[in-house]
């Protein structure tokens, strides 16, 4: 049986399976990836999504993990308890777990990342929302980490399971960007900047015989047509995040792959800059919001795939509970614009999703609206409704 490729959309999840060069490879597998990591490999202090989906539960590990269904499990940590008050977590930790350069892994490790991750200076994307929430850290014994909340956090072991909270060792913690050093069951091995990176099996990994795979090299292909091409010449077995969702029929349709379809958090988002006139006024962007066709426009920019969702604002959300479908409307007289103004539709690209853009106010005369040529066209639909001429523009 050949084993299984993936291909992940923005908005969805499908598996393909395929009998190909690449996947003759029992013991190896390659991946594309979007975008390459940046600024480098440590998820700890950078931000990018694309950093994790390298690292995180291959070569790091944190004290839970998260299942496919949201769920929560042991990792690092065996088992653990929470007091009454849901401030008090009681970690037990794991023993005998050793990093890659051989140094063994115990409740001290746990103190420094955390530590280390709400520091001043530290630019760890949960700093704010979970780390600063931690008011101390107890290591009573080399098994035992006692966490005291400040607040309680019903999604703290959830928390725990993101690469944000991957447990590094104090010895090579500065070196992570470049060379990762964990606990998981694949050592960085490789990369090749512009190109790929490539992890191997760890021989000493705790559970190293459910590991299949010797080696697995991500390589960066961001133009969603080479993601098709690649797939189909067996260069590589699997593409998450693929860019592509217009060809998902041309792979189920094709018996050597199998396509599975699932959801994500990928969001691809309609922004207003608030501080450019007219956008300045709530009335406008109110208007905007209410003539906008969310789930036209939702199932327009992802083939059919899109769900519309509501950003979590004041405004969006009060209004989106009044309102449960687009209006058609104009922009009330003198909130600065004159009916026929021109919306400038300009295509932009943007790596990690091809129907990514932004509407952004310029000046009091003018609004651009940055998206795909390919997809640009659905604005026609709405935006003459608000008094806005349409003009479309190449970039340079």
């Amino acid at each position: 049986m050949t084993p299984t490729a993936r291909l992940l959309a923005a908005t969805l999840l499908a598996a393909l399976a395929a009998t190909s060069p690449a996947q003759s490879r029992k013991d190896s597998v390659v991946l594309g990836m979007v975008l390459e990591p940046a600024p480098g490999l440590d998820p700890t202090m950078a931000s990018a999504a694309a950093i994790g989906e390298v690292v995180h539960l291959s070569v790091l590990e944190g004290l839970t993990k998260i299942g496919m269904d949201g769920t929560v499990s042991p990792l690092l940590a065996e088992s653990w308890s929470v007091d009454p008050d849901g401030k008090v977590y009681s970690f037990k930790l794991r023993r005998g777990v050793k990093f890659h350069d051989g140094e063994a892994f115990d409740a001290s490790d746990v103190k420094f990342s955390f530590e280390r991750a709400k520091a001043e200076g530290s630019t760890n994307k949960a700093k704010k929302s979970v780390f600063d929430n931690i008011s101390r850290i107890e290591t009573p014994d080399p098994y035992t980490v006692i966490l005291v909340l400040e607040r309680a956090d019903g999604n703290f072991l959830f928390r725990m399971g993101e690469a944000t909270a991957a447990i590094l060792d104090p010895k090579s913690a500065a070196g992570t960007a470049t060379k990762p050093i964990g606990t998981g069951p694949f050592r960085f091995e490789d990369w090749k900047k512009g190109a790929s990176i490539t992890l191997a099996k760890n021989p000493d990994y705790r559970n190293a015989a459910a590991v299949k795979m010797k080696k697995v090299t991500w390589r960066f292909i961001s133009d969603p047509a080479a993601q098709v091409s690649a797939l189909l010449a067996g260069d590589i077995d699997g593409m998450p995040r693929f860019g592509a969702p217009q060809n998902l029929p041309q792979f189920q349709a094709d018996k050597r792959f199998t396509v599975a379809i699932g959801g994500t958090e990928g969001k691809t988002i309609v922004a207003i800059n608030n501080k450019r006139k007219p956008f300045d006024d709530v009335r406008v962007r109110r208007a905007v919001l209410l003539a906008l066709d969310k789930q036209q426009l939702a199932t327009f920019a992802a083939f059919g795939h899109g769900t519309p969702t509501t950003m979590t604002s004041r405004d969006a959300v009060a209004l989106a509970a009044a309102t449960t479908s687009h209006e058609p409307c104009r922009i009330e007289p003198g909130l600065g614009f004159e009916a026929g103004e021109a919306v400038t539709v300009m295509p932009t690209d943007y790596g990690r999703d091809p129907v990514a853009g932004t509407l952004v106010g310029l000046d009091a005369e003018e609004v651009v609206i940055r998206r795909h040529d390919e997809r640009a066209g659905t604005l026609h639909v709405h935006f003459p409704r608000l008094g806005f001429q349409i003009r479309k523009e190449k970039s340079s």
